[in-house]
C-alpha cells in the first residue's frame, strides 16, 4: 500500500512538474519536430532531386556515337542536365556524356573543357579515369601531341589500371610511332598483347607489332625496355556512357 501511495505521489509530483514547466516542453517538442522534419524533407527531397536528374537524362535522345554527323549542339542538353542537376549521380554521367559528345563532333577544346570540370568536380569519382582518358584523347585530337603523350604517359603510370589501360597504352603507341619512336611504342604493344586473349586491343596491337618488327627489324634483336606500367589485370567495366575516345574523328 505504501508503494502504491508512493507512485501515486510521484505521478502527481511529474504532472505538477509538467504543468509549471508547460512551456518549455512545448518549445522542446516543436523543436524535435521541426529537427525531425527537416531531416525528412531533406532525404525525401535529395531522393526527389536524384529521380528527376535520372529522367531528364534519360529523356536525351541522341547518345553519343548514335548521330551519323554529330555537332558541338548535341552536347547542349547534357551541360545542361550537368548544370541543373550538379552532385546527382545523372549530373555526374551527363557531364562525362559531354565531354564525349563534344569530342565526337571534333570539338576538342570544349571537350576537354568538359573532361576537366569532372575531374574538379569528382576527383575521386570511379570514372575519374575515364575523364582523364578524355583529356589525353582531346589534346590529341587539338594537335598537341606533346601534351597528350604525358596525359596518357601519366595515367598509365599514376592510376589504378582498368578498362581505360588498353585505349590509353594504343593511343600513346601511336602517338610514339607519329613521332619515329618505334623503341617506345614496342614495349606498350608487348603489354597489350601479353594478356593473350581475343580482345580488339591485343588483335590489333598484335598486328602493329608484326608491322613494326617488319619495318624496324633490328628491334627484334634489341633488349627487352622497360615499360611504363606492369600489364593491366582485368577488373570490372565501370558504368556505361556510350564514349570511345580511342581516336580522335578524322
Amino acid at each position: 500500500m505504501d508503494k502504491e501511495i508512493k507512485h501515486e505521489a510521484d505521478f502527481y509530483q511529474l504532472v505538477a512538474w509538467a504543468h509549471a514547466n508547460r512551456k518549455r516542453l512545448m518549445m522542446v517538442l516543436i523543436a524535435v519536430v521541426v529537427v525531425g522534419g527537416g531531416i525528412g524533407f531533406s532525404i525525401w527531397n535529395k531522393g526527389h532531386h536524384e529521380e528527376v536528374a535520372n529522367e531528364a537524362l534519360a529523356n536525351i535522345k541522341d547518345r553519343p556515337g548514335s548521330r551519323e554527323n554529330p555537332t558541338a549542339a548535341d552536347a547542349a542538353p547534357y551541360v545542361q542536365v550537368a548544370n541543373d542537376y550538379a552532385g546527382t549521380a545523372a549530373g555526374i554521367r551527363a557531364r562525362l556524356m559531354a565531354g564525349g559528345a563534344l569530342f565526337e563532333a571534333g570539338s576538342f577544346k570544349e571537350a576537354k573543357e568538359q573532361f576537366d570540370k569532372f575531374l574538379q568536380e569528382n576527383p575521386s569519382h570511379p570514372m575519374a579515369n575515364e575523364a582523364l582518358l578524355g583529356v589525353a584523347a582531346s589534346l590529341e585530337g587539338d594537335g598537341k601531341s606533346a601534351d597528350a603523350i604525358a596525359r596518357y604517359e601519366d595515367l598509365i603510370k599514376h592510376h589504378v589500371a582498368d578498362t581505360t589501360g588498353p585505349q590509353a597504352r594504343t593511343a600513346l603507341a601511336r602517338l610514339y610511332m607519329a613521332e619515329n619512336r618505334p623503341e617506345d611504342a614496342l614495349p606498350l604493344y608487348d603489354e597489350l598483347t601479353r594478356v593473350n586473349n581475343n580482345e580488339s586491343w591485343t588483335i590489333e596491337a598484335e598486328i602493329e607489332r608484326q608491322e613494326l618488327f617488319a619495318k624496324y627489324p633490328n628491334l627484334k634483336k634489341a633488349p627487352a625496355l622497360k615499360a611504363l606500367a606492369p600489364a593491366p589485370t582485368p577488373s570490372p567495366a565501370p558504368a556505361q556512357t556510350n564514349i570511345t575516345l580511342l581516336k580522335p574523328p578524322q
